[in-house]
C-alpha cells in the first residue's frame, strides 16, 4: 500500500539522515582546526544527504520527490547549524548529545510526510516541522545551560557552607536580660559577632570564635585590646590594662571580658561610638553592663537561626543582619 511505503520511506531517511548529520558534527569538530575542510565538506554531505533521499524515494515509492528530499534535507541543516552554534546541540561525536539529534533527525524524517502524502501523513509531516522548531527553540542554549550549572553549584556550595555552620560553626549569642535586645548580629562560620542594645541606648558588642584550643597562657588580651594597645604576648607580664579573673580576662576598666568555654572563645565588648550608633543606641556600655550582661548570655537557638541566619548566611560574604525583635 502507498501509505506503508511512505512510512518506511521516512524510517529509511531518519536513518540516512542520521547518518548524515554524524558526517556534517565530525565536519563542524575538524573544523576547530581545519576550517576550510568544514566549509566545503559540510555543502557536500548536503548535497549527498538529498541525492541520497531522492534515491530512496524512487527505490521506494517509485517517485523520486525531489522538492520533499531538499526541503528536509535544508531543514536538517538550518536546525543542526542553529543548535550547534547556540549550544543547543553538541556534535553528535560526543556520545551525550545523541538523544537530541535522533529527535531531531526523526522529526525531519517525519516532515517528508508533507511531500509524499497521503493526507494524514501530510498533517503528520506539519506537526513535525512545527515540533522541531519548537525543539530547537526551546532547548537551553549553552549560556543558559552554563547559566544553570553556575546557580546550581552555588546553591549546593551555600547548603554546604549552611551544613558546616549549623554541625560545627560559631553560633551568635544573644542576651535575654530584661531591658537589652539584640539588634545586629554578623555570622560568618569562623566567627559570629552580635551587637546588644539596652533601652537606655548603651551597646555591647559580643564576638564568637569556634574550635580554637583552649589558652597554654594568659595571652587573649588580643580579643579585649584596644587601637594601640600591646596584647601582652611579647612579654610574660600581662598589659596593665588587661587583668586575669576566674572566668578568663578583663579591662582593668570592666569595660569588656573575654572567657573560654568549651572550644569558644567569648569577648565582651563596649561598642566604639560608631558601632553603637549604628546599632540604634547612643553611647557604649559601661562597665556596669558588660558586667550584667556576662551572666545573660546564651547562643541562639534553632528556631533563631533559621528565622535571622539562614536565609541568608553564606559564610564569610554574609552581610550583617538586622534582627528587629530579637
Amino acid at each position: 500500500m502507498p501509505a506503508r511505503r511512505n512510512l518506511g520511506l521516512i524510517a529509511a531517511a531518519a536513518v540516512v539522515m542520521l547518518v548524515a548529520d554524524y558526517a556534517m558534527s565530525s565536519l563542524v569538530m575538524l573544523g576547530l582546526y581545519a576550517l576550510p575542510i568544514m566549509l566545503i565538506g559540510v555543502p557536500v554531505t548536503a548535497v549527498l544527504l538529498a541525492a541520497a533521499l531522492v534515491a530512496l524515494s524512487a527505490a521506494m515509492t517509485g517517485r523520486r520527490n525531489v522538492l520533499g528530499s531538499v526541503a528536509v534535507t535544508l531543514l536538517l541543516a538550518g536546525v543542526g547549524a542553529y543548535g550547534i552554534v547556540s549550544g543547543a546541540l553538541t556534535p553528535l561525536t560526543w556520545l551525550p548529545g545523541l538523544p537530541p539529534h535522533l529527535l531531531v533527525c526523526a522529526l525531519c524524517a517525519l516532515a517528508l510526510g508533507v511531500f509524499t502524502g497521503p493526507w494524514p501523513l501530510r498533517a503528520v509531516g506539519a506537526a513535525a516541522v512545527l515540533s522541531v522548531l519548537a525543539v530547537i527553540a526551546l532547548a537551553p542554549t549553552s549560556a543558559e545551560a552554563a547559566e544553570a550549572q553556575r546557580a546550581e553549584m552555588a546553591a549546593q556550595h551555600r547548603q554546604e557552607a549552611i551544613d558546616s555552620f549549623l554541625e560545627d560553626g560559631a553560633h551568635p549569642v544573644v542576651t535575654d536580660h530584661e531591658g537589652w535586645s539584640n539588634p545586629r548580629i554578623h555570622p560568618t562560620g569562623a566567627s559570629a559577632m552580635t551587637w546588644v542594645r539596652s533601652d537606655a541606648g548603651a551597646v555591647a558588642t559580643i564576638l564568637v570564635q569556634a574550635s580554637v584550643d583552649e589558652p597554654a597562657s594568659d595571652d587573649w588580651c588580643y580579643a579585649i585590646m584596644r587601637p594601640g594597645e600591646s596584647d601582652g604576648t611579647t612579654t610574660d607580664a600581662l598589659p596593665p590594662w588587661c587583668v586575669a579573673t576566674d572566668a578568663g580576662w578583663a579591662r582593668a576598666d570592666g569595660t569588656a571580658t573575654v572567657s573560654y568555654d568549651d572550644g569558644r572563645l567569648i569577648a565582651i565588648n563596649a561598642a566604639s561610638q560608631l558601632d553603637a550608633e549604628q546599632a540604634g543606641g547612643t553611647s557604649p556600655a559601661t562597665a556596669e553592663d558588660i558586667a550584667t550582661l556576662a551572666g545573660s548570655l546564651r547562643p541562639m537557638t534553632d528556631g533563631e537561626l533559621e528565622q535571622h541566619v539562614l536565609p541568608v548566611y553564606d559564610s564569610g560574604d554574609t552581610p550583617v543582619i538586622d534582627a528587629p525583635g530579637l
